[in-house]
Order: C-alpha cells, then structure tokens, then sequence
C-alpha cells in the first residue's frame, strides 16, 4: 500500500512525500480491526477515550500502532521521493529512505555508469530434476565454495542491467522501475518471467520481497510464483549478500550467498 501526497514547499520547490505498508500472508485483512483493537486494549489499562461527540482524526496516531504492527508482519516507512527518473535506479526508488542503508550498500548502488565488482560467493543447489531444470533454463551456476563472482552493472535509459558471472557461469536479468500497478516497486526480469520486488529496509539490512510477477507479460497467481528470500547487509565493511529460491514443486533450486567489493 503507497499513500502519496505532493505539495510545494516556499522556500525548496514541489516535493513528493510517501508512505508504504507491507503486510506478509494473512496480516493484511487484520489492519481495518486494529483501531478497535488498541481502543480496547487502553479500556483494559484504564485509559477510555475522552467522552463527546468530536472529530477522531487524533484519538490514534501511527505510533500507538507499532506495538499491534510489530506483533504481526506488517512494515512501514515514509520516503521523500525524488521525481527525476534519469537517476540510480535504487536511490531514486528508495528516495529518503536510502541514506538509512550501510555505507557499502549505498555505494554498490550509487552508480552514475557502468561499473564491475568481484567477490567471492558459496553456491548451493537442489538436487531433485525439476529443481535441476529449472536452474539449468535460467543459468544458475553450480553447486561450490569460494566461488569467484564477478557482477557487471549496465545502466540503459533509466534501467538496469545486471550480468552475473559466477566463475564462467553467467546469467542476467534488467531491472526497472514502473508506474501503474508496480509503482514503488523494482520489476526485474528474467527471460519470459518478470518479477515486481519491494525493497524493504530492517534493521540496516535491504530486503527484497516478491509482490508479484508475470511470465509472457500474463499476470500469474502468486501461489504458482517461485519462493525467495533475498537480503543484502554490510559485515566488516563489506556488501554481502543471500540469495535463496526454491519452488512447492521442486524443493531448493538454488542458494548463493558471498561477498562484493
């Protein structure tokens, strides 16, 4: 959910100001409850509501919120948006909230133009031949340790191209930014499928969460998407990176997880 509000400001100009909610499985329908939920819960503590008939806009701010929030898997933060569309892909979608990343991640994509980073990474995949061919149709590496990884980013009219090389096996995917249904959202694609991505920052570390996808330029269920689970975060100065993908059909297809630099 984006709540978006533009405006104008005296003294800098127009400004765009949001703000995001995500809520994981089943926590979305519980949010219109939630109001009756800490309104009791104050009765509870001896706390009621002032008596009379007035406007309720302030009887609850979104701080008395996070207690309910944080018991369930529901997020949410506030971006300054920034309305040039020719900048970095990931600082012009994160906008504000950009600067709350680690130094190594801010810098891995701050990128003004091409540019090539090398790592090390540790490769593991599923065995099962489903999970074998649907890592083979992407060009997933194999199975290793202490892999070398090489990642070159093209930049092309506002998208990107990521080409991942894990010693000698390459694949890649572009990823952009749209408006319409996958507004504040990253789409990456690979091949036919097409991935709608929130990026989501917890506790310094940038996770990446699947919203939606599309194969053929279809819209598809996402009890039939692939399963991933997705972080970057900064250990000893570095930019690290999980990467894992697995499938209710197929079990594991494919885990890396290493560094950049």
């Amino acid at each position: 959910m984006v709540i978006r509000v533009k405006g104008e400001n005296p003294e800098t100009g127009p400004f765009v100001r949001s703000w995001h909610m995500s809520a994981e499985g089943d926590d979305g329908p519980m949010v219109p409850s939630m109001p009756a939920a800490i309104i009791i819960a104050r009765l509870l503590d001896d706390e009621p509501p002032k008596a009379g008939a007035r406007p309720a806009l302030r009887e609850l701010e979104l701080p008395a919120y996070d207690p309910i929030f944080n018991a369930r898997r529901i997020r949410y933060g506030f971006r300054d948006e920034i309305t040039d569309r020719q900048g970095p892909l990931y600082p012009r979608v994160l906008a504000s909230a950009y600067g709350s990343l680690p130094p190594s991640l801010q810098a891995m994509h701050d990128r003004a133009a091409d540019k090539t980073v090398r790592g090390v990474a540790q490769i593991d995949r599923g065995t099962g031949l489903l999970a074998r061919i649907g890592a083979a149709l992407v060009g997933f590496p194999p199975a290793g340790r202490d892999v070398p990884v090489t990642v070159s980013f093209a930049l092309r009219e506002g998208a990107e191209i990521w080409l991942r090389d894990f010693d000698g096996q390459r694949f890649h995917s572009v990823q952009t930014d749209r408006n319409g249904r996958s507004d504040g959202l990253i789409e990456e694609r690979f091949g036919p499928a097409t991935f709608a991505l929130a990026y989501e920052i917890t506790g310094g570390r940038g996770h990446i969460v699947l919203r939606k996808w599309q194969f053929l330029g279809i819209p598809m269920p996402m009890w039939l998407a692939p399963r991933s689970r997705a972080c970057e975060y900064e250990e000893d100065g570095k930019f690290h990176f999980l990467v894992e993908i697995s499938h209710a059909l197929t079990g594991l297809i494919v885990r890396y997880r290493g560094w950049l630099a």
